[in-house]
């Protein structure tokens, strides 16, 4: 409550019964009454804010009610349960998972969280003939039984003991009379003066009773959720949740990873390529002009005025001329013998760049084909089988229109690996053969040849084999060898045209 004063250095005295707003009588330091506003702040508010415990739970004292009565009646029928479970018992794998799943709907009856553990879709039948062979009969709805009667068994006994002695104690007073004593510990009572205080030691059996049902129902209680529940849950969530942050992440490397393939694959193919095909088309032109400039200052057609001249020459090779008709025959001769070393290094100088060139094109095909980029798998594949050595058969079965990039990628690097593994290890004369069958959600590419087999993913130097199964498994496919001694190796590869964590 916040006071505004018309006099400095005052003490507010509040009036305990003042709760609204109005004014309330203060004393000054010069001891002259004063008033004060008062604004009605949190404790102006008169709604009844504090209440007893009783009114502000009800749920949960009927609750503990509940549990009371509950256990009260398990208790009643502890002598019919100990009949049935003889005959239950021979039916065990069908009486425990009912069993089990009644004490579940009693607890949820009560507000306890005890989860069913029959799946919705499916059917009860089939459900209880078949939970005896699934772990959570075992770990769960056994012992819950087990429990339940050792628990209900408690209850029996507590309660019969104790509810006759309550019972006992209660009527007691009001039952004795002179005709009808009642005797107990050596003393006789036989009037209500004498045995009074049975009463109230009825009354707190009774407590008592209630106080072991209550605690043995929370018990039970406790024990039904942990057994109705999946101790792994949480866990199988939160790895669930990691897979699944996993595969978004694999999708998004996979697509970076495919994006780059691309980028350098093109760089190479219109920047370095180019260049190169560029300065090898230079060189074989220099050299056309050089050849012709020595053959000019060979001839020497100073010296034969007569001898034909190449009507198809272009303009440069008739300044050579020109200017070899302007030396002497042996001036001549000399330029033309100091022209072939310039000549062969210019060869020599064409045969590196068509070498780096064809090396480059080997690289950017190892990077990602530019057939694969443009023209599909199915293509790819088959120019693939052109440049083996030996070349290699290639039968293509279906449309390739349906197979992702990442897909794509995969299947062929892991062909072009098996080519290579039958090329080097085979010893096989004739050529592998290529078949690839696609169809709108599986493509499966085969890989044969006639060598001598005995190849094995598990030797160590079989780094090849064990490459195109790590390649393939990423995409969520398999890879089958079968590569018997002497008879030749058959790689089966499989994939899905998407990968699973694209779904």
């Amino acid at each position: 409550m916040s006071v505004e004063s018309s006099a400095s250095g005052v003490t507010p005295v509040t009036d305990p019964a003042v709760g609204q707003s109005g004014t309330t009588k203060v004393h000054t330091a010069a001891g002259q009454p004063g008033t004060t506003k008062v604004r009605p702040g949190p404790a102006a508010d008169t709604s009844t804010k504090h209440l007893t415990p009783r009114a502000a739970h009800p749920r949960r004292n009927t609750r503990r009610w509940a549990l009371i009565l509950s256990e009260f009646l398990r208790a009643v029928l502890w002598i019919p349960l100990v009949i049935v479970l003889i005959p239950a018992a021979l039916v065990f794998h069908l009486s425990i998972p009912l069993a089990a799943e009644a004490q579940r709907a009693l607890a949820r009856s009560l507000g306890i969280d005890a989860p069913s553990r029959r799946p919705s879709a499916t059917a009860r039948g089939a459900w209880l003939s078949s939970r005896v062979t699934t772990g959570e009969f075992w770990r769960q709805d056994l012992p819950l039984c087990l429990g339940s009667i050792v628990l209900t068994t408690i209850d029996f006994f507590v309660g019969f003991v104790g509810l006759i002695a309550a019972s006992t104690s209660l009527a007691l007073p009001f039952v004795v009379s002179p005709q009808r004593p009642a005797e107990a510990w050596r003393y006789s009572f036989t009037s209500f003066e004498q045995c009074w205080w049975f009463f109230p030691i009825g009354l707190a059996l009774l407590a008592v009773v209630s106080m072991v049902f209550l605690a043995v129902g929370r018990l039970r209680g406790r024990f039904v959720t942990n057994l109705s529940t999946d101790p792994n849950s949480e866990e199988m969530q939160a790895l669930t949740q990691q897979v699944g942050d996993l595969s978004r992440g694999r999708a998004t490397l996979v697509d970076a990873f495919e994006a780059e393939r691309s980028r350098i694959e093109r760089d190479l193919h219109d920047g370095a390529q180019q260049e190169l095909v560029g300065v090898t088309m230079a060189l074989g032109l220099a050299r056309v002009h050089l050849e012709a400039a020595r053959q000019a200052f060979a001839a020497n057609p100073v010296d034969d005025p007569s001898s034909p001249q190449d009507s198809t020459s272009s303009s440069d090779t008739s300044v050579v001329l020109t200017a070899a008709s302007d030396h002497s025959p042996g001036e001549a001769a000399d330029i033309a013998t100091v022209l072939m070393p310039v000549l062969a290094d210019i060869d020599a100088a064409q045969d590196r760049a068509e070498a780096a060139l064809r090396a480059l094109r080997e690289t950017v095909r190892g990077v990602r084909p530019a057939m694969l980029t443009e023209r599909g798998l199915a293509a790819a594949l088959q120019e693939l089988a052109s440049h083996s050595t030996p070349p290699a058969a290639c039968d293509i079965t279906g449309d390739d229109a349906a197979i992702s990039s990442p897909v794509a990628t995969t299947v062929y690097f892991a062909v072009a690996e098996a080519l290579t593994n039958a090329a080097k290890h085979s010893s096989s004369s004739d050529g592998a053969q290529i078949t690839l069958v696609c169809n709108a959600f599986e493509v499966c590419a085969v890989v044969s040849d006639n060598g001598r087999g005995g190849a094995n993913p598990a030797a160590p130097s079989a780094t090849g084999l064990r490459g195109i199964i790590q390649r393939v498994e990423s995409m969520g496919g398999t890879v089958t060898i079968d590569s018997p001694i002497g008879v030749g190796t058959t790689v089966t590869i499989t994939a899905p045209t998407t990968p699973p964590w694209r779904d």
